[in-house]
C-alpha cells in the first residue's frame, strides 16, 4: 500500500508532492475504492447490548429496596471514589434512598448514567 500511495503521491510528470488535503483524501479513497469491494450486507443478528439495555429498562426497585441496600453495606470497606464511607452511607441512607431513586429511575429512563457513576465503582444488587 505504501508502494501504490507513493507512486499516487506526485502529480503530473512534474512530481509535485499533494499538499492539499482534499487532494489527499481523494487519493486515498481511490485507492480504497479500488482494493476493497462491497459485500452484501449480512444478516443481523441479535445484539447483545441491546439486550441488555431492554433487560435493565424492566428493571423494578423501590425505595425499601435501595433502603435495604444502604441499610446492609458492609462498613468495613474502605470508601469508593466519591469517597463516602459505607458507614456514613448506612448513617444517613433514611435521607437519600429517595433521592436515590429519582436519579435511578431517570437514568434508566433515559439511558443515561451520570457521569461521576462513570468513576465509580458500581455494584449490581441481584
Amino acid at each position: 500500500m505504501h508502494h501504490w500511495i507513493s507512486n499516487l503521491i506526485k502529480v503530473g510528470s512534474e512530481s509535485e508532492m499533494i499538499e492539499e488535503d482534499q487532494e489527499k483524501a481523494e487519493v486515498m479513497a481511490d485507492y480504497f475504492g479500488a482494493v476493497f469491494t462491497q459485500e452484501p450486507p449480512l444478516e443481523k443478528e441479535p445484539d447483545p447490548i441491546t439486550e441488555s439495555i431492554n433487560q435493565l429498562l424492566t428493571v423494578d426497585f423501590d425505595q425499601n429496596d435501595v433502603l435495604k441496600a444502604l441499610s446492609t453495606l458492609n462498613i468495613e470497606k474502605s470508601t469508593g471514589p466519591d469517597e463516602l464511607h459505607p458507614k456514613i452511607l448506612r448513617h444517613i441512607a433514611q435521607y437519600i434512598a429517595a433521592p436515590l431513586i429519582v436519579i435511578f429511575k431517570m437514568s434508566l429512563d433515559q439511558g443515561v448514567l451520570p457521569m461521576d457513576w462513570k468513576d465509580a465503582i458500581v455494584t449490581p444488587l441481584h
